[in-house]
């Protein structure tokens, strides 16, 4: 490591990156895998930068070359032999769509009979792997099952409980987990960053490196996500018909980005009921939103721990629920009622 941001969410990842290495010596590349982890821990970088080794015409089995006509076709986004799967936006409405089709995996197939442009391995990344309906799993588990000579497939998800057992069976199941904030924090360091910058980040991101660069490189992200702690801890002290009034951020987020935003805001309130629990239990050097700590001391006193477990355990299902494009503010109200 050299300190540069982008190389950041690979700490912590070593088990995980000396494994895919050593596939690629010994010409064992699998045929299909799972990234499976929560957001922002650096599953699609890492993918992509695999992906980008096995394309590699002059791969030193250590990091991809960066020259070859596949590096740089595929640096500039216009590899041929490069495809990604994702819900696509519904042209009508604008919102996207709850599920990846069947057609667009039968679409899939058939780029995939066709003859390589590089006559290399053909790569295929599927985001939300885990928002694929019933027939496009289906159809996506044919291919799987006899997939075509030298093509690679990496779906990725937050939860493997999420994917069908017969896809996951086929596949190759890589885990990622938060690593250490101690790490994070270290690593902006020594890149030069301040220390008590770092600290911070390091701290809030919860041992997501790809969210610590979001912090870092956007301030604005960063005193957006104090001002939502905040927020909601204001909304722990107001009356019920209140909450709901203050609460409007779906009137202001475009249609197209209402899922991503309320997932955001969930998280969040995990991580304020979470220290709200620690504080119970007289622990909260290891809170996460210490910049607020004596609000989080003061709004302890209204929950007992199994309330907080009860809550916590519905954001966790509102999370799944967000992803199926269910109506969201109505959840988010059932939510605010509940506290």
């Amino acid at each position: 490591m050299n300190g540069t941001l982008d190389q950041l969410p690979f700490l912590g990842h070593n088990n995980i990156l000396e494994c895919l290495h050593s596939s690629l010596k010994s010409e064992r590349v699998g045929h299909a895998y799972v990234f499976v982890g929560q957001k922002d821990l650096g599953k699609t970088r890492l993918a992509r930068y695999f992906l980008q080794c096995i394309a590699c015409e002059d791969f030193s089995g250590v990091h991809p070359c960066q020259t070859c006509r596949a590096c740089t076709a595929l640096g500039k986004g216009i590899y041929a032999d490069f495809y990604l799967l994702d819900r696509q936006t519904d042209v009508k409405t604008g919102k996207i769509k709850k599920n990846i089709s069947v057609e667009q995996v039968k679409k899939l197939q058939s780029d995939l009979s066709q003859r390589s442009f590089y006559s290399r391995y053909k790569l295929i990344l599927i985001h939300n792997a885990h928002t694929l309906s019933d027939s496009a799993a289906n159809a996506l588990l044919k291919s799987l099952e006899e997939p075509h000579k030298k093509t690679v497939f990496i779906l990725l998800c937050q939860n493997e409980g999420s994917l069908p057992a017969t896809v996951l069976s086929r596949c190759q199941i890589v885990r990622f987990h938060p690593v250490p904030t101690k790490l994070i924090s270290r690593f902006l360091q020594e890149a030069g960053r301040d220390r008590k910058v770092s600290d911070h980040i390091s701290k809030l991101s919860g041992g997501r490196a790809e969210l610590a660069i979001q912090y870092y490189e956007n301030p604005q992200k960063y005193e957006e996500y104090k001002e939502k702690v905040e927020n909601f801890l204001n909304f722990l002290e107001i009356p019920i018909y209140k909450r709901i009034e203050s609460f409007s951020f779906l009137k202001k987020t475009p249609s197209s980005e209402i899922a991503a935003e309320a997932s955001g805001y969930v998280c969040i309130w995990m991580s304020v009921l979470r220290d709200i629990m620690l504080v119970r239990q007289n622990s909260e050097y290891h809170t996460r939103n210490y910049f607020m700590l004596e609000k989080i001391k003061k709004v302890s006193h209204r929950f007992t721990n199994k309330k907080l477990t009860e809550l916590l355990q519905s954001l966790r299902a509102m999370l799944g629920m967000i992803d199926q494009n269910i109506n969201i503010k109505l959840l988010f109200e059932e939510f605010l009622i509940s506290i």
